[in-house]
């Protein structure tokens, strides 16, 4: 598996120059380097899947679910734990 390290909003177009048997299986950044025109994009290149959001916290963990997120990296906090029932989050 591959992976696109830092690929965030205002990235898009270096999307468009990999090669198609070299695209990487997953696109990873910064949440807070992400914005909706981004999302948008992922959406809308079917790629929202391949995003893996990283810098999740508890302060933005919601916020990133709602925007469509299912591969996220989270700066865990023990406060976090009752909210964190996978399942839960999914639905919501």
């Amino acid at each position: 598996m591959t992976v696109l390290e830092g690929f965030n909003a205002g990235k898009e177009w270096m999307y468009y120059f990999i090669p198609k048997n070299l695209k990487p299986d997953f696109l990873s950044g910064f949440y807070s380097a992400t914005n909706e025109a981004h999302v948008n994009w992922l959406k809308e290149n079917d790629l929202l899947d391949s995003k893996i959001a990283y810098g999740v916290d508890l302060k933005n963990y919601k916020a990133v679910l709602k925007s469509g997120f299912k591969n996220i990296l989270i700066d865990y906090d023990s406060l976090m734990e009752k909210d964190l029932q996978i399942k839960d989050l999914l639905e919501n």
